[in-house]
């Protein structure tokens, strides 16, 4: 058992993510989810004064090099209700993952992917840590 252990462990370390955090604007990210959800888009910019810069995940270059710095959700932006300014919220956005392969067929395998697709499905609401 011990002999399993700390190559199992190390192995936690040495496997490239799938996905890590980056910083995008959050009018790009509203801009392209937009057609997919327009009354939840709507409803956001409404509704809520939102940061300029959000955060979302990035498909890494050891995953899927075509796919390389693709960013896609859910993404975290901070935000205020236009009608409580003072209430600081964490509003993220729930998106739906698709992947296609070379012939847009759905693929559940990232790493063969060829695209991308996302639908903005749900808004989530947090108080905010100072």
């Amino acid at each position: 058992m011990r002999t399993f252990c700390f190559p199992a462990i190390a192995m936690l370390f040495l496997v490239p993510s799938l996905l890590a955090d980056g910083t995008l604007a959050t009018s790009d990210i509203v801009q392209t989810l937009e057609p997919t959800n327009p009354p939840l888009v709507k409803a956001l910019r409404s509704e809520f004064d939102l940061d300029k810069d959000a955060v979302g995940s990035v498909i890494g270059r050891a995953v899927n090099p075509q796919l390389a710095g693709t960013r896609i959700g859910p993404y975290t932006i901070r935000g205020r209700l236009k009608s409580q300014p003072g209430l600081e919220l964490l509003i993220t956005l729930k998106t739906e993952i698709i992947f296609f392969d070379r012939h847009h067929r759905k693929t559940k395998k990232v790493a063969s992917s060829d695209s991308v697709q996302e639908t903005l499905v749900s808004i989530e609401f947090e108080a905010a840590k100072p």
